[in-house]
């Protein structure tokens, strides 16, 4: 410690090398340990699965399925001990105390709580009765909700709520934490007739499982292949080249982002061995003007080994000085990151600099400091003691290869980084530079979500609706021009199976699919 308190500038600039490369590393790490390596928050989520169906020969690896596809599965399965289906819809909450409230949330089965055994802290989830036509008027809801909007009432179970235009009867609020589908609220139940449920060609439920206790994956994709191959064989018109793709939830959440986080976790790496290269450069040549101070020490009894224990004690000193400094940094970092990060990353609220990111910071500075301090403590311990004590002999050393190579190691290192780092910008400023087709400056766009059961097969009611919504907002100050469309152009993909008039009929299987939007004229 003294003898690092004697140089200072040394000392500074090698503990600022190491804080910025055990930083970086430390606020990477704490992204991708939330993102990618922390189980999903279900008791045992490695048993649990996501279902799909697939059809490859029409470019669809995987969509939703369809509700009658849902329900064979469910009577035919063998290796799941629950399956559940479950979309994510919007509920607009009446109020008489003020406006409307809109919530995001799940419509289910009871199977969808069986697959997450998950249960809730206050009431229960709906039972198999509730989940049919008429007896639906229950609603589930989250801890968040429970205690922002109705203050924690433990009385809220058995209350009645009015959610668009239908009574609903909290039964059950659900732990704290709890968000699934993402940033849901609440959730109702599926509750489909027998006409939905025989349906083969709407496909918008999401389907969910848990795997038995001994089963494997493999056997699991076996078989739901041969239940797909039984389903094509038995409704060639609907289900002839599709398949069924069983995935794990957790590849399925985090397997779109896991190269890019390994790519900046690899990147940030590289940074930290470029600080431990520089330091240990830093090492070499501060031991060049040490080696008189070793010789002293070697013949005053110090062998080998106790000249490479202090220089790694230097080492280590340094590199968890480096590590304090590193956390500060990586707390900076870290939001920087987070506030950068993609709306569709997911898992963002699992992310924190945590206990875990403190030991993975700890270990890296042990590793950095046994990295840079091995070389300059041998280099150090191999001292020629005669010619060293000889009056006026000169520190100078002639071992200079290993900083050469070092210095090598860094510029090569860096020039790695600086040309990704320019393939990066280059084909960010590319696609922020594509011509959409349309001017989008000074377009604003919101969503609506109207009460279904009031507009449902009442077209005199949406047109009302819409003429209403384009005549209000026509006339605020600033508006130029108004529209309305189905969906959000680039952000929504509603898929539908084309039929053209006067030609013959063709299965719901070899119809072609388009993108339809419904649009008013501007």
């Amino acid at each position: 410690f003294r003898t690092l308190c004697n140089n200072p500038g040394f000392t500074c600039a090698a503990v600022l090398a190491l804080g910025l490369g055990i930083g970086a590393n430390s606020a990477m790490f704490s992204v991708v340990d939330g993102v990618l390596l922390r189980p999903l928050p279900f008791p045992r989520s490695d048993r649990l699965m996501n279902v799909w169906e697939s059809e490859p020969k029409r470019n669809l690896p995987k969509f939703v399925a369809a509700p009658a596809n849902y329900y064979d599965w469910r009577a035919q399965n063998q290796v799941f001990s629950a399956l559940g289906a479950f979309t994510q819809s919007t509920f607009n909450l009446a109020s008489t105390e003020g406006e409307p409230e809109r919530y995001l949330g799940g419509i289910t089965d009871r199977g969808f709580f069986d697959t997450l055994q998950i249960s809730p802290i206050l009431g229960r989830i709906f039972t198999e009765e509730e989940d049919q036509p008429g007896r639906d008027g229950v609603i589930i809801l989250s801890y968040g909700i429970w205690r922002s909007r109705f203050g924690g009432d433990p009385k809220i179970i058995g209350q009645t709520l009015t959610f668009d235009s239908k009574p609903r009867t909290v039964i059950g609020v659900m732990p704290q934490g709890f968000e699934y589908p993402a940033q849901s609220t609440m959730w109702a139940p599926l509750a489909l007739d027998n006409e939905t449920k025989a349906q083969r060609d709407l496909h918008r439920y999401r389907v969910i499982a848990r795997l038995k206790d001994g089963v494997t994956l493999d056997r699991a994709r076996s078989e739901f292949q041969t239940i797909g191959s039984r389903l094509a064989d038995q409704y060639p018109e609907f289900d002839k080249d599709a398949s069924i793709l069983v995935n794990p939830m957790l590849e399925d959440t985090v397997g779109p982002m896991r190269p890019a986080l390994l790519v900046l976790l690899g990147a940030v790496a590289f940074v930290l061995l470029i600080a431990c290269a520089n330091v240990a450069n830093l090492l070499l040549a501060k031991a060049a003007g040490r080696q008189r101070e070793i010789a002293i020490r070697n013949s005053l009894g110090a062998g080998r080994a106790r000249l490479i224990r202090q220089m790694l004690t230097e080492s280590m000193l340094l590199s968890f000085a480096g590590a304090v400094l590193g956390l500060l940094l990586a707390f900076g970092a870290f939001h920087g990151l987070l506030s950068m990060a993609p709306s569709n990353l997911p898992r963002l609220n699992q992310v924190g600099l945590d206990s875990t990111a403190v030991e993975f910071t700890l270990l890296i500075s042990v590793v950095s400091g046994i990295l840079f301090g091995l070389a300059p403590a041998w280099q150090a311990s191999r001292a020629d003691l005669s010619s060293l004590m000889k009056e006026g002999s000169r520190s100078v050393t002639r071992r200079s290869g290993l900083r050469n190579a070092l210095v090598v190691t860094q510029v090569a290192t860096a020039l790695i980084l600086l040309v990704g780092a320019g393939l990066l910008i280059r084909s960010f400023y590319e696609i922020a530079h594509v011509d959409a087709g349309f001017q989008p400056e000074n377009v604003m766009t919101m969503r609506l979500a109207p009460a279904a059961s009031k507009y449902r097969g009442h077209d005199d009611l949406k047109i009302q609706l819409v003429r209403g919504i384009l005549q209000n907002v026509s006339r605020l100050p600033g508006v130029q021009l108004a529209a309305i469309s189905t969906d959000v152009p680039l952000l929504g993909n509603p898929i539908y199976i084309m039929r053209f008039e006067g030609r013959a009929s063709v299965t719901p299987n070899q119809a072609p699919l388009a993108n339809y939007f419904a649009v008013t004229p501007s």
